[in-house]
């Protein structure tokens, strides 16, 4: 997964040098909300890989997928939009 990180600054990082997002908005949602806060903590060690997390009842999609529909939805900072990730649990 190329746009991995051993941290979360390193995470996105790679995430906007393989330009899945270019927002800035997107950019600052990511560095100020760590991925290791949602992965169970028997994988943290996947926290900032940009891969899927599978583990028990917790499925989390790679972090380009969600930079990538982030940055489709076009969201603007101060305007009442929001979005439900209503994914299919597979």
């Amino acid at each position: 997964w190329r746009s991995s990180g051993s941290t979360n600054e390193e995470l996105v990082d790679n995430l906007k040098r393989f330009r899945i997002f270019s927002s800035t908005d997107v950019e600052a949602g990511f560095r100020n909300v760590d991925r290791r806060f949602f992965v169970p903590r028997n994988v943290l060690d996947l926290a900032h890989k940009d891969q899927p997390v599978k583990e028990g009842n917790v499925h989390l999609s790679a972090p380009h997928i969600y930079g990538s529909v982030l940055e489709a939805l076009e969201l603007k900072k101060d305007e009442p939009l929001t979005f439900l990730n209503a994914g299919s649990g597979s």
